[in-house]
């Protein structure tokens, strides 16, 4: 029978065992119109097993940036599928880095991995934030 000593050593939040995140940021200069468009702005969300809570605004007190969801809850399963669709891990990231505008899109979630960049605008990355923004938003 397996013990708390020989288990191996999980990644939590608080008190909930961590099953994969995403995460969408930007770094380097940005431009102006860059800066003032909405769709990309950063965005974490950490998917916990066990459990389907759903915790919005859960990252650095920004409202909408940060969101904790357990891989049963509704919007949890909804996103896990979509990914599972967009196949993020097999995306092919610019060569190269830009002065300006990069964007990227990094994670794991159900051991699937993936360091996606990209540079302003990248209309594929903009239609799965689009998707997921709007499962996050939905009651």
């Amino acid at each position: 029978m397996p013990t708390e000593q020989n288990q191996p050593p999980l990644a939590t939040k608080g008190a909930l065992r961590t099953e994969g995140e995403l995460k969408v940021f930007f770094a380097g200069a940005t431009s102006k119109e860059f800066e003032r468009d909405r769709r990309y702005r950063p965005i974490t969300v950490t998917f916990v097993a066990g459990t389907n809570v759903f915790l919005p605004g859960a990252n650095d007190g920004a409202v909408n940036n940060g969101f904790i969801l357990g891989v049963e809850s509704p919007k949890g399963k909804a996103i896990l599928q979509f990914l599972d669709a967009e196949r993020p891990w097999e995306w092919e990231s610019i060569k190269g880095t830009w002065f300006a505008n990069n964007l990227y899109f990094t994670g794991s979630v159900r051991g699937k991995k993936w360091d996606y960049v990209s540079v302003y605008p990248d209309r594929k990355l903009e239609g799965l934030l689009l998707r997921l923004r709007r499962e996050l938003e939905r009651r």
